[in-house]
C-alpha cells in the first residue's frame, strides 16, 4: 500500500486512481484529507460517507470534498475505478485566477454531481493530459487551474436550487470544523459547546438529531481514524503514536483502540 502520508502531505497536486492512494482494498477505509479532493468515477460505483451523509457515486459521477472532512468508503463495486485529484489549499493561492471558494464551501452540503457523458469525457481527457505533463510544473499548474474552473462551473450550473442550511445543520458543520482542528487536544463536549457559544446539552442534542450519532462517538471516530493512519502508514512505535494523539500513557491508548476496533494497535498493524 502506498503511504497516504507520503502522497498527500508532501505533494501539492496529486493525480491518481483512488486505489493507487488507498491500495486495492478500498472498501471500509476511513480517512481525513487536508486539502481539496476532486474525483470522477470512470467505472462501477462507490458509496462514500462524507462526515455524516452518505452519497452514491456511479459512472460519470463527480464529487468535491473540501479540507478536513471525514471520509468513509462504505461500499464499492468489484469493477469500480475512480480518478482523483488532491490539491493542498496553498496551491490555490498561487494561481493567477482564484477559484470561487464560496462555491467550493457550498459543495459541503451537495458534494456530488452526475455529469452528462460529454462533460465527463472532457474532464477525463484533461485529467489525462495533466497527468502526462506531470513533470512540467508550469504546464501542470495551468491545466490544473483549467480543470478546477471547469469542475466548479459545472457545480455552479447545478447548485442554484440548494436550500440554505438550517440552524442545526449550520451548527453541525461548525462543530465538525472545530473537531478536525482540535481533536488531538480537546475531547470534551464542553470545549466545543463553549467555542460555539451554546450549552453542551444543546450541542449534543443537535449533533444527535442531524447525524444520528452522539457527539462523543464522532470525537472517538476521528481519533481512531488518525490512529489507524499512523499504524498503517508510519513506523512509529505505539508509544510514539499515543504521544502524537495526546494519550496520557501508551496503555490507555491501547485500551481505547481495542475498545473501538476489537484489536490492539499491534494486532491491527500485523493485519
Amino acid at each position: 500500500m502506498i503511504s497516504q502520508e507520503n502522497l498527500i502531505e508532501k505533494e501539492t497536486i496529486i493525480f491518481k486512481d483512488l486505489s493507487d492512494i488507498l491500495g486495492p482494498n478500498v472498501h471500509e477505509q476511513s480517512f481525513v484529507f487536508k486539502g481539496f479532493i476532486f474525483g470522477i468515477c470512470t467505472k462501477g460505483y462507490i458509496k462514500l460517507k462524507i462526515n455524516y451523509n452518505t452519497h452514491h457515486i456511479c459512472q460519470n459521477g463527480i464529487f468535491i470534498i473540501i479540507p478536513q472532512h471525514i471520509i468513509h468508503i462504505k461500499e464499492c463495486s468489484s469493477d469500480f475505478e475512480m480518478k482523483v485529484m488532491h490539491i493542498l489549499p496553498d496551491f490555490l493561492y498561487t494561481l493567477p485566477i482564484t477559484p470561487d471558494f464560496n462555491l467550493l464551501k457550498q459543495t459541503a452540503s451537495t458534494p456530488c454531481l452526475q455529469l452528462q457523458e460529454k462533460d465527463s469525457e472532457e474532464i477525463i481527457t484533461l485529467y489525462n493530459i495533466i497527468d502526462h505533463h506531470a513533470k512540467n510544473s508550469d504546464i501542470k499548474k495551468t491545466l490544473t487551474l483549467s480543470l478546477i474552473l471547469i469542475i466548479t462551473s459545472l457545480f455552479n450550473k447545478n447548485n442554484h436550487n440548494i436550500q440554505p442550511a438550517s440552524r442545526q445543520e449550520e451548527l453541525t458543520h461548525r462543530f465538525f470544523d472545530l473537531l478536525l482542528q482540535h481533536y488531538t487536544e480537546e475531547r470534551n463536549v464542553i470545549f466545543y459547546a463553549n467555542k460555539l457559544c451554546i450549552t453542551p446539552k444543546y450541542l449534543s442534542m443537535t449533533i444527535k438529531s442531524v447525524t444520528g450519532y452522539s457527539i462523543q462517538k464522532w470525537i472517538n471516530e476521528v481519533i481512531i481514524i488518525e490512529a489507524k493512519r499512523y499504524i498503517k502508514t508510519t513506523t512509529y512505535t505505539i508509544q510514539q503514536i499515543s504521544e502524537e494523539l495526546n494519550f496520557h500513557t501508551s496503555s490507555s491508548f491501547v485500551r481505547f483502540f481495542k475498545q473501538h476496533t476489537g484489536y490492539t494497535p499491534l494486532e491491527y498493524r500485523k493485519r
